[in-house]
């Protein structure tokens, strides 16, 4: 079908899409696999935990993916509609007794997965370990874990940012999209489904596989992706590659732009919106003001 070593998991996605494989594009399930310790680390203890110091995280972890599907969908979207919340990480949930510090005296630290101890005061020092203070020695993280933030229970922290979410998206050329955030993931990486006219495809990046069924012939084709040396599949790395070839050296026919960077950006932010007031968001208008 395709020589894949010419591609990453999501350029070859879209190479598939291009060259009609599945006929044209009907539908977009996609969802972001959070593992438990990036919701912990970042949206309940850490920086971006909290939308009046940091964006929502709609938009600081999930934006990638916002653009992933506008570049599938192969149209600009027109109507947003959100839903989710803040479900499980707050104080209705805290077991009896607990402290507002995991290291003093709680209750149940031999059996919470959230226990700030079991995350930092390792052997490994690396990330996230690495984030939460300067010295890596066990008394300065301990005192990191004692008066910092990531030392918190995780139900008693000052985070508001959503634990789940679902955005609907409808584009211009009748595509519907369904993105869902999934923390509490085993592990991390992007699965999602597109189905056409002419087939579907499935895509895991964590086994980074691709499946690929065709009405027509009514085969299944498996399309194993050699693991890329770059984090995300390539994606950091292709970014900075279109920035010197397009933006310094005004090379031309780059996979992506800044519009469609901001595009997805737009559509976090009527995301949130339909997530807080509980409407549709129309994003001709949005992008009005």
């Amino acid at each position: 079908m395709l020589r894949t070593a010419l591609y990453g998991f999501f350029t070859l996605i879209r190479n598939i899409l291009d060259k009609g494989h599945i006929g044209a594009v009907n539908s977009i399930v996609h969802m972001e696999n959070i593992p438990l310790i990036d919701q912990v680390h970042a949206f309940t203890r850490g920086n971006f935990r909290n939308t009046n110091v940091a964006c929502p995280i709609i938009l600081s972890h999930c934006c990638h993916d916002l653009n992933l599907i506008s570049w599938y969908a192969g149209a600009r979207c027109t109507h947003v509609a959100s839903f989710g919340g803040l479900a499980h990480f707050h104080a209705g949930n805290a077991p009896t007794g607990t402290p507002e510090h995991c290291l003093d005296g709680c209750p149940v630290s031999g059996t919470c997965p959230y226990y700030a101890p079991n995350y930092y005061l390792t052997e490994d020092t690396g990330w996230p370990t690495s984030t939460i203070c300067t010295d890596m020695s066990f008394e300065s993280r301990a005192e990191a874990l004692r008066t910092g933030p990531y030392g918190r229970c995780v139900y008693r922290c000052d985070n508001n940012v959503a634990d789940n979410q679902t955005v609907i998206m409808q584009f211009e050329n009748g595509v519907a999209a369904n993105f869902s955030l999934q923390p509490f993931a085993k592990s991390s990486g992007r699965t999602l489904k597109i189905t056409g006219s002419g087939g579907e495809i499935r895509g895991n990046m964590e086994k980074n596989e691709i499946e690929v069924y065709q009405i027509k012939t009514g085969q299944t084709s498996r399309i194993a992706i050699p693991p890329s040396r770059y984090k995300y599949e390539g994606g950091d790395h292709g970014i900075m590659k279109y920035f010197v070839e397009s933006a310094l050296r005004g090379d031309k026919g780059g996979r992506t732009s800044m519009e469609s960077s901001l595009e997805s950006h737009l559509i976090a932010f009527a995301a949130e919106e339909s997530r807080q007031c509980g409407t549709i968001v129309a994003l001709d208008q949005y992008r009005r003001g």
